[in-house]
């Protein structure tokens, strides 16, 4: 009885260990998520005011 509820302890701290494993990484998945949605909405936001920029300014040659 005792030999079997060590094995069964060992077992489930094998268990938690690859659940932590699983959750750590999945974090690690969502770091990395974040920062390149949040890097592509920089860019995107950096390109859109600079083409603003450059048309407004094509726009006052036209006009001009």
């Amino acid at each position: 009885m005792i030999m079997l509820e060590g094995y069964s302890i060992t077992k489930l701290a094998r268990e938690s260990k690859d659940v932590r494993d699983s959750i750590t990484l999945s974090i690690g998945h969502l770091g990395i998520v974040s920062l390149n949605i949040l890097s592509m909405a920089c860019i995107g936001t950096w390109s859109f005011c600079y083409m603003s920029y450059w048309y407004s300014q094509i726009c006052w040659l036209i006009m001009i």
